[in-house]
């Protein structure tokens, strides 16, 4: 399927602020751990693709593919389209994975859209290279739609997004301008996922980074 997203960037204040306005309209509030997976020479990261395998607190994981990010062509500047393929496997199975073991998952819709679209070899070589914990509150908002309020750290930062998934981008944009707005929110689509912003900020050619890789394989994977 296609992921149909808008994005905005808020900072720290701007997060608090939403936080309160919506207080009484949250449904949940989830703890997450994300794990992306690459192969040693980042092979996903440069053609545009992802793999993530994610930890929520109470609930099954997730294993998601993701191919490469784009923009609607007439669609809002927040607008963000790509390729997503998921599916809700054991947790053995996902624990495995995130540990760098796809033997288990290898006919998984998401391991089998990666193994056809860059071979095998790629879907035998994958190992964790990053991780990003998060908080996600989601919110009951105008039409049905589910506002999605994330804070989330990639080491030792913190970063602050709204989300919104939809089939109806521009109108959906004009609301949530119009939120913001009203709340005194400075309007700034964001133009990066957390995917390649977890690469850029995580990747580490250095010694000292592969070392960081291989512990991850054996390490602890938790959802908080």
């Amino acid at each position: 399927m296609t992921e149909s997203e808008l994005k905005y960037v808020l900072s720290a204040a701007d997060y608090a602020r939403l936080a309160r306005h919506f207080r009484s309209r949250v449904s949940a509030t989830h703890r997450i751990l994300n794990v992306y997976l690459d192969t040693p020479e980042f092979l996903l990261r440069r053609r545009g693709f992802g793999l993530r395998v994610r930890f929520v607190a109470g609930k099954r994981p997730e294993i998601t593919f993701k191919g490469p990010a784009r923009r609607g062509r007439a669609g809002p500047t927040a607008l963000m389209l790509r390729l997503e393929i998921e599916c809700l496997p054991p947790v053995a199975v996902a624990r495995s994975l995130a540990r760098g073991n796809a033997r288990r998952s290898r006919e998984l819709p998401p391991l089998a859209a990666l193994s056809a679209r860059l071979g095998d070899s790629v879907r035998d070589a994958l190992e964790p290279v990053a991780r990003m914990r998060m908080v996600r509150r989601r919110i009951r908002w105008t039409r049905g739609q589910v506002l999605e309020l994330d804070r989330f750290t990639i080491g030792a930062r913190v970063f602050h997004e709204l989300e919104l998934e939809t089939t109806r981008p521009r109108a959906a944009d004009a609301e949530v301008r119009a939120l913001l707005g009203d709340l005194g929110i400075a309007v700034r689509p964001g133009r990066e996922s957390k995917l390649a912003r977890v690469f850029r900020l995580s990747q580490r050619s250095s010694s000292s980074g592969r070392r960081a890789r291989r512990s991850m394989r054996g390490a602890p994977v938790r959802s908080s």
